[in-house]
């Protein structure tokens, strides 16, 4: 193993976080957290790099870890230029392959950018595959939660990206992705609260649509808090903290939130 300080490492992102990176991958291991959810997650980023509508057959032919690497690298650049100043060049540079080589994987920037968000789309999609909807409603959004942190670490940018789909900018993409990645939380959402009202866990005359549509966007803003300094002050601030707080404050004041909603209490 080996730190890692190349420019977008978690290093140099969250300096205070002890860390290792698992040599020949851009994996992190968190030294004061389970190995297990990085397990996981290794396996859900593989499972993510399935065929998709936007790559070329010769892109499919990569190993895993080279495709893997690519995205990754392309993911960096959208998040830190926007899509409209990313460049092919210097996305190419930062996934150390030529011009022409990128072409060979992909149509155009458009089809490499929808490859990415499916990527992110596929990578959510794993993160809930881990909870089920049958255990209590508050363990199972602190889980989440947590899962959300930990994700932001290492793969940050690709929440980044959809930050950036929000803004007007690029409502092409939104129209074309939006559905697919705003069901995946609705669904699990609304079995989980479905299932805990069955067993009399929160009241049954909580209205399930609107309590899913309000747990989802607290879910949304705070991982844009951990990716953006705007999203991350603005939660600070009504907070009432004037500086920065460890990310277990921030999420038991997402869960305290979510207990007053569901008049459930936090075990």
């Amino acid at each position: 193993m080996q730190i890692n300080d190349t420019k977008y490492s978690l290093g140099r992102l969250h300096p205070d976080l002890s860390h290792v990176v698992v040599t020949g991958t851009r994996r992190w291991l968190q030294l004061d957290e389970p190995e297990e959810f990085n397990r996981i997650w290794d396996a859900e980023s593989k499972r993510s790099l399935s065929a998709g509508a936007f790559m070329k057959e010769t892109f499919l032919k990569l190993s895993d870890e080279k495709r893997f690497f690519i995205l990754h690298a392309a993911a960096e650049i959208f998040a830190s230029e926007g899509y409209h100043h990313a460049s092919i060049s210097d996305i190419c540079k930062n996934a150390g392959i030529s011009n022409g080589a990128l072409y060979k994987y992909f149509n155009n920037k458009e089809d490499l950018f929808l490859s990415i968000i499916d990527f992110g789309i596929d990578l959510v999609k794993g993160l809930y595959r881990q909870f089920a909807t049958n255990n209590p409603v508050l363990p199972t959004l602190s889980a989440i939660f947590t899962g959300i942190r930990r994700m932001s670490l290492d793969m940050g940018f690709v929440i980044s990206i959809y930050l950036d789909m929000g803004t007007c900018a690029l409502n092409s993409f939104a129209e074309k992705k939006s559905a697919d990645l705003e069901k995946i939380g609705r669904d699990f959402l609304t079995e989980l609260l479905t299932n805990a009202a069955s067993r009399g866990e929160i009241n049954s005359s909580v209205d399930i649509r609107s309590t899913v549509y309000l747990i989802d966007n607290l879910i949304i803003l705070y991982s844009y808090s951990t990716v953006s300094v705007h999203h991350r002050q603005r939660l600070l601030a009504f907070m009432h903290e004037k500086n920065d707080v460890p990310e277990k404050k921030k999420i038991a004041f997402m869960l305290a939130a979510i207990s007053r909603i569901l008049q459930v209490n936090i075990q």
